[in-house]
């Protein structure tokens, strides 16, 4: 028996048939090949096909279906689900917390209805649904199967929603009633995670804004520093930037730079800036993601800063100094400081400068060595003084990202 009891074709009717609804006394055609089969069903056995002869060329659409097949007969599955008018419902699991709800579609009338690989317009592009339900010339639902590659929630017009094919194709041969739940594939957000997260989205351009009003006069705000006396300085809101024409390129809320006027564009004092919610977990994953990546391919005179943007908005009036939660800048031989020339462990020359907010007057600061993932103190040089802030076990990158609630 087939881990996947595909359907038929009703030789009489030519309409699709699957073997739960199958009858024994009418005669079935593979939708592959075209050739007859065999309902095998009893009270004991589920209900599928098999061809009734084999020949120099077998057909293997029910032994062994491959992934294009079981998409093709879900699609005509679901088209007869919705024509049969079983009731149909799907549960969406929003992404963020995991609260699931469930969408009903209504059943079709005389005006209604269903097509496979049906073309549509949308956003000024066009697309082809797998399933559609159309009532009265107009787009009731759209259903896509996946069998691959997902869909792109911007491709779709709502409600649409997706199902996994071969989980289409099982429920439906267990169906036991006039009514089926299936899941929605679809990892999207519930109205309430989605309105928090508009939430959050303005509150970060107001956020970004008001920095950009900070810093656009060229007046001196710390830990913003113009390092050349006669640079002149620059922001760029929402820019990427890429250190070089074979790096990995990086979006950034700000970048401020201090150009001198007598040396290349190069010649600069750079500030990439990401603003975060400070405390905000996944926000940290994020951020963390490729970290060492990013600091292995920043340029001399580079420094990333994230600025938490509570802080941000609950400022009346222009700080002196900015409260950021984190500060990388990436330091090489070229420094003075004794225990920033080497790696004392692999002797590299190819260090990062790492520093957290403090609750107290002084940041704790420390260096990471990029090759040997190895973190000393800033001012001794100290490895064990290191590890005694972070704790752990782990490799140093991992203590990092736990004692700044990365993990």
């Amino acid at each position: 028996m087939t881990s996947y009891a595909l359907g038929a074709i009703d030789k009489k009717t030519k309409e699709y048939v699957y073997p739960k609804i199958a009858n024994k006394k009418d005669d079935y055609i593979c939708p592959e090949c075209d050739k007859d089969l065999t309902l095998c069903k009893g009270k004991k056995v589920r209900p599928y096909f098999r061809h009734k002869h084999d020949d120099d060329v077998p057909c293997n659409y029910y032994d062994s279906p491959n992934e294009g097949q079981i998409h093709k007969d879900a699609k005509m599955i679901l088209k007869t689900l919705l024509e049969r008018k079983v009731a149909l419902s799907f549960i969406r699991k929003c992404c963020e917390c995991d609260k699931k709800d469930e969408y009903e579609i209504q059943e079709i009338t005389e005006t209604s209805r269903i097509e496979l690989e049906y073309n549509f317009s949308h956003n000024e592009k066009k697309y082809i649904a797998d399933v559609a339900y159309i009532d009265e010339n107009e787009i009731v639902n759209l259903f896509e199967i996946c069998n691959t590659h997902r869909t792109n929630s911007q491709d779709r017009p709502e409600p649409w929603f997706e199902l996994d094919a071969k989980e289409l194709v099982s429920s439906t041969n267990k169906l036991e009633k006039n009514s089926l739940q299936i899941e929605c594939i679809r990892c999207e957000k519930c109205e309430e995670c989605s309105k928090k997260e508009k939430s959050k989205i303005d509150k970060k351009n107001r956020a970004v804004s008001r920095l950009y009003e900070w810093l656009e006069d060229g007046e001196e705000i710390q830990p913003f520093v113009n390092c050349y006396e006669s640079a002149v300085p620059s922001i760029g809101l929402n820019e990427r930037y890429q250190s070089g024409t074979d790096e990995p390129i990086y979006d950034y809320d700000l970048i401020i730079y201090y150009s001198e006027p007598e040396f290349t564009y190069d010649r600069c004092e750079k500030y990439l800036v990401n603003l975060t919610y400070n405390g905000d977990c996944e926000t940290y994953n994020n951020c963390s993601q490729g970290m060492k990546t990013k600091y292995k391919t920043l340029d001399d005179g580079c420094c990333i800063v994230h600025i938490d943007i509570e802080w941000i908005l609950a400022q009346s009036t222009k700080p002196n100094k900015i409260k950021y939660i984190i500060k990388w800048e990436l330091d090489t031989f070229f420094n003075e400081h004794p225990h920033r020339k080497r790696c004392c462990e692999c002797r590299s020359k190819t260090t990062c400068t790492y520093l957290t907010q403090q609750t107290g007057k002084n940041d704790k600061r420390f260096v990471l060595c990029l090759d040997c993932d190895t973190w000393r103190d800033y001012e001794t040089g100290s490895i064990s003084a290191a590890q005694r802030w972070l704790g752990g076990s782990e490799t140093a990158w991992d203590r990092a990202q736990a004692r700044c609630g990365w993990s």
